[in-house]
């Protein structure tokens, strides 16, 4: 996300540093460049500064967590930053945007206990369909839930000849 951030140390004590309850979502550093764009104008290089090494064992390599804490994020900053009141409108959109796409990515690789949560996330304008059968199946037993969601994907796979 944020990969290579570079401010001045008058502004980090003045925006308040890292918000240390979000480093168990994950997502200080975008908690973080949220606030400090919401009070400096700022650069940026197109070009990589850095390069990450990502493996099996970086804890930010679950897509589907870090997409909870990102929303998590701008829900508290929807909630608590004055200058999001300009902006309210298009941080609600990114919410359900980045929701539906972690409640697929959830879906995809059958991790429901997220997909629940991300389902309670979501407002009730963010719902279609498909995500209230997925949240359904999230709201199932877990020794049924794996079981139904093959079944449902076999059934959708199915084409009568």
């Amino acid at each position: 996300m944020a990969s290579g951030t570079s401010i001045r140390r008058e502004a980090f004590l003045k925006i308040g540093g890292y918000n240390v309850e979000f480093r168990k979502i994950l997502s200080e550093d975008f908690d973080f460049v949220l606030r400090a764009l919401s009070r400096y104008e700022c650069g940026v290089s197109k070009s990589a500064l850095v390069k990450i090494r990502k493996h099996g064992s970086n804890q930010s390599g679950n897509a589907v967590r870090q997409k909870i804490g990102e929303c998590i994020v701008l829900d508290t900053f929807k909630k608590n930053e004055p200058f999001s009141t300009y902006y309210r409108y298009d941080i609600e959109q990114s919410i359900i945007h980045r929701l539906r796409a972690g409640i697929d990515l959830a879906y995809e690789s059958c991790e429901f206990d997220y997909l629940k949560t991300m389902t309670l996330l979501l407002p009730i304008k963010g719902f279609t369909p498909k995500i209230l059968v997925k949240r359904w199946i999230a709201g199932l037993p877990q020794n049924y839930r794996k079981r139904v969601y093959l079944m449902i994907e076999k059934a959708y796979e199915y084409k009568p000849k």
